[in-house]
């Protein structure tokens, strides 16, 4: 009976996670499709855009994480993003697809409630919701990266999405989340992640991958943390274009 449950594509979303981005690989040029670009008004009230948007993988630079939290600082929201010199970075955030009826609650997760969904998005959209509009404490982490590093984990994320949108599967509270998500493709990207509670525990991810020299910033974690956060340059900038210029500015001259 357990396994004959199935994840399912067509059911009725909520308006952010009405569609699986998918994207095509070709040569030196990626192209994504419905790109989530939304404009936020407040609470779950946004006005819809999805966007198809080409990457060339030759300006590909760097890849940050965003670490999100509310309430409890132990749990957080994984968003990886990838940086190219010349257009706005591709987010990623790995999310539970909800129906419209549908209320989050951890115990619901671990029992095939909710799909899985792979969202490709501007960082207006799935960074500014959180720190202009939710009011959630956003921090920005710079990855330790090579140029081969950061192209086989974009390839990954694309081939990973793509699969979602072929087949459909179930979030998981503990097994298949934000975090476990990320660290699986981190690791299959050749940046070892070795198991550990802190995975589990979603907001000491940063300090981990701190600790396994995974970050760009080798200075100790507390002033790695004290310049991370976002907020203040997210409030600042408001919609601007260049969101995304103005989080990475030096916090200090």
């Amino acid at each position: 009976w357990w396994n004959s449950i199935r994840a399912v594509s067509t059911l009725a979303w909520v308006a952010e996670n009405a569609r699986q981005a998918t994207g095509e690989l070709s040569d030196e040029r990626l192209v994504v499709r419905d790109v989530r670009n939304f404009e936020w008004l407040g609470g779950r009230d946004c006005v819809p855009r999805w966007e198809v948007r080409p990457y060339e993988l030759g300006h590909l630079a760097a890849v940050d994480l965003f670490a999100s939290t509310w309430g409890d600082p132990r749990v957080a929201h994984l968003i990886v993003s990838f940086v190219f010199s010349d257009v706005p970075p591709l987010a990623f955030s790995i999310e539970t697809r909800r129906e419209q009826s549908e209320r989050w609650s951890i115990l619901a997760g671990f029992m095939k409630s909710y799909e899985i969904i792979l969202i490709a998005a501007d960082e207006r959209d799935v960074v500014r919701v959180r720190t202009n509009v939710r009011g959630e404490q956003v921090a920005r982490y710079r990855l330790k990266s090579t140029p081969q590093m950061r192209r086989k984990l974009l390839t990954l994320y694309v081939e990973h999405m793509n699969d979602l949108a072929r087949r459909p599967r179930f979030y998981n509270t503990v097994l298949r989340n934000c975090t476990t998500e990320v660290v699986r493709i981190l690791s299959a990207a050749g940046r070892r992640v070795p198991l550990d509670w802190r995975v589990l525990v979603s907001g000491h991810v940063p300090r981990y991958l701190h600790e396994l020299g995974l970050l760009e910033d080798t200075r100790p974690f507390a002033e790695v943390a004290a310049d991370a956060n976002i907020v203040a340059a997210a409030q600042a900038a408001q919609d601007d274009v260049d969101f995304w210029k103005r989080i990475r500015e030096p916090r200090h001259p």
